[in-house]
């Protein structure tokens, strides 16, 4: 809900000006992605996945007692500069951040779908002010 109403504030596109006779920032289209919660759509989206590569997922150190242990991962795989958590099938969920053992003393954090449209959509917006920024 958050994430929709932040799209519909900034589709009003604002016309700002220091003075009448001198603006300072014309009036800007502001194109935000649709929202969704669906991985398939995401995975469809390059920017999204690739916004996903870099912060949708964490390596933790250390692992609560009784976090399922990830069948096919050891410390060994997830150390390597090329680690991918879609090498190992899993998906995020819509609503709920997901946690798994490797090998017993790291945790692969997967970060809710819902969250990672909140946050998705927050980069989106910060690209366009410092594209607005840089052309003043």
């Amino acid at each position: 809900m958050f994430s929709v109403l932040l799209v519909s504030m900034l589709a009003v596109e604002p016309n700002f000006s220091s003075s009448l006779e001198h603006p300072f920032l014309s009036r800007q289209t502001l194109s935000l992605a649709k929202t969704t919660v669906d991985w398939d759509a995401w995975k469809a989206d390059q920017s999204r996945m690739a916004w996903w590569l870099e912060h949708g997922w964490q390596i933790l150190d250390g692992t609560k007692a009784g976090t399922p242990l990830l069948a096919g991962a050891d410390a060994n795989l997830i150390e390597t500069n090329g680690f991918n958590p879609l090498d190992l099938n899993v998906r995020p969920s819509a609503e709920q951040h997901q946690y798994w053992s490797v090998s017993g003393d790291r945790t692969l954090h997967l970060i809710s779908l819902t969250r990672c449209e909140v946050l998705y959509q927050r980069h989106l917006v910060n690209q366009a002010a410092s594209k607005l920024d840089h052309r003043r």
